[in-house]
């Protein structure tokens, strides 16, 4: 069993990340920001997403043509940049290590993260 995550990358998070050194393959790109909230860890590459040490899934294309939009444009630009949108999958065995319950109550009004 999976749960789905609704993760969106807001104005506010391209704002945050417009500063972001490099390519966006880091622990700081808009993306990485929004699922650190649950996942201190996180990091995105065009390859995959790791939410864990013990847990990566692949990249989707939608995500990966926002990080190459992200990775050349100018800092000034990036907050301008659409919003993201997109749904991954957590298995239950991750979900379990970050104690969703105790979680819950802060993502109910979340601006960029949601459990479906």
């Amino acid at each position: 069993m999976s749960t789905p995550l609704k993760i969106k990358v807001t104005k506010d998070i391209l704002e945050k990340a417009k500063n972001n050194r490099g390519w966006c393959a880091t622990k700081t790109c808009p993306i990485a920001l929004v699922l650190k909230d649950i996942f201190p860890d996180a990091e995105v590459n065009i390859q995959f997403i790791k939410l864990n040490e013990s847990f990566k899934i692949a990249t989707p294309e939608k995500v990966v043509k926002f990080i190459f939009v992200y990775d050349w444009t100018i800092p000034l630009m990036r907050p301008s940049m659409p919003e993201l949108e997109f749904t991954i999958d957590i298995p239950d065995e991750v979900i379990e290590k970050i104690d969703i319950e105790s979680l819950r109550p802060l993502l109910i009004n979340h601006p960029t993260l949601q459990l479906l």
